[in-house]
């Protein structure tokens, strides 16, 4: 993460000079937190930009009709405080029943059609076996299920 004191919507040549400086001054080591270090005194250039924050990502993104699944791996340190910190993170977004569920909410708000709860629940249970199964159970089943 890149700090300035000044903010700008575009990126000048003078911009673009001092962030390839920070970038070539950077050392790769996997030791320490964030992955990237830098020499004493090359964290900064010229009292216009210094590196505040270090975040090494490593993302898989998997994709369906019905579901999202993000894994991401993310290696950070905040440089002011040398407080770091990693992390294995799992999302699960779930589209398609965020659209059923938008659909019952205005259908309820109208008042003119009946609320349907059971296709909302259905989907919410079908991607929660779905979850359960690949994810989190190793493969066991759902219990009552065979």
């Amino acid at each position: 993460m890149l700090y300035s004191m000044e903010v700008s919507k575009t990126l000048d040549d003078v911009g673009k000079d001092v962030i390839k400086r920070l970038v070539s001054d950077a050392i790769i080591d996997p030791n320490v937190k964030g992955g990237l270090r830098w020499s004493l005194g090359k964290d900064s250039v010229d009292g216009t930009c210094s590196i505040t924050d270090v975040w090494h990502i490593k993302c898989k993104n998997f994709k369906s009709q019905n579901m999202r699944i993000n894994f991401r791996y993310a290696d950070r340190i905040r440089r002011k405080t040398s407080f770091g910190e990693i992390y294995n993170e799992v999302v699960f977004k779930l589209p398609g029943v965020t659209q059923q569920l938008r659909v019952s909410f205005n259908y309820q708000s109208r008042r003119d059609e009946n609320l349907e709860p059971s296709s909302v629940l259905a989907a919410v249970q079908d991607a929660m076996k779905l979850i359960w199964n690949h994810f989190l159970g190793k493969n066991v089943g759902v219990e009552g299920e065979e």
